[in-house]
């Protein structure tokens, strides 16, 4: 339904704030991005896992530059989802998709907030465990460009316990690593190694001896924040 609520709004001067998916195709989308443009009217998306304080936080690091020179960053999403008669989200026509619209765009939209636009994607999915018609399993790979690497795992078919959800980014002097902040619950927790200084080469490539810190965050009221600054996405 969003194409046609956002086309209306855009030509009666509304403001758009759109759930995500923006819409079922590229196509739509760039309907909708052109429509609010010659409008002039502001259009955002409302992806509100950007705003958790965790998931932000990577990003600042990154960003600033802690981490060295970019390298390479994970987003994980998955659930246990099976067979409902009459899901929308597991009927291709309504959904455009299944695990990809409704997971992976949240973890391509983290990824692209840490390392700027993605510039390559190719994206393998199938339909391993469920008997829907849309997707189950998907994995993504993407260059983005600041020049690091992304790899983005969303999947219906696997236990919710069972999985991290985990937020990683990796650059040439350390890694920050994100557990359970790409999520509807909120939260999480996130672990952080950062070497001082270039070392040289370490032929024992000896890892025992550790050297993540744990770091804690006060938690903020993501879907507020969302509300209030998502019509800056577009």
């Amino acid at each position: 339904l969003h194409l046609d609520q956002c086309l209306k709004a855009a030509r009666a001067g509304k403001h758009i704030l759109c759930e995500k998916p923006l819409a079922l195709t590229v196509e739509e989308g760039r309907r909708i991005v052109e429509e609010a443009e010659k409008a002039g009217v502001r259009l955002g998306c409302d992806y509100m896992m950007r705003y958790n304080v965790y998931n932000r936080e990577v990003a600042r690091l990154v960003q600033d530059g802690h981490l060295g020179a970019p390298v390479m960053g994970r987003a994980q999403l998955t659930c246990w989802y099976p067979p409902i008669e009459g899901a929308w989200r597991q009927i291709k026509k309504r959904a455009g998709g299944g695990a990809i619209m409704d997971l992976a765009s949240h973890c391509v939209d983290l990824l692209e907030m840490i390392f700027g636009r993605a510039t390559h994607v190719h994206c393998h999915h199938a339909r391993l465990v469920h008997s829907y018609e849309v997707e189950d399993t998907s994995l993504i790979t993407l260059r983005f460009e600041s020049g690091a690497f992304g790899i983005v795992d969303a999947h219906f078919n696997i236990p919710d316990a069972a999985s991290e959800n985990v937020l990683e980014a990796y650059g040439s002097r350390g890694c920050v690593r994100g557990r359970y902040s790409i999520g509807q619950s909120g939260g999480g927790e996130l672990r952080l190694l950062i070497e001082d200084q270039d070392a040289g080469y370490q032929a024992a490539q000896d890892r025992s001896t550790g050297g993540y810190q744990s770091v804690r965050l006060e938690e903020k009221n993501r879907i507020e924040r969302s509300s209030r600054t998502s019509l800056d996405l577009f």
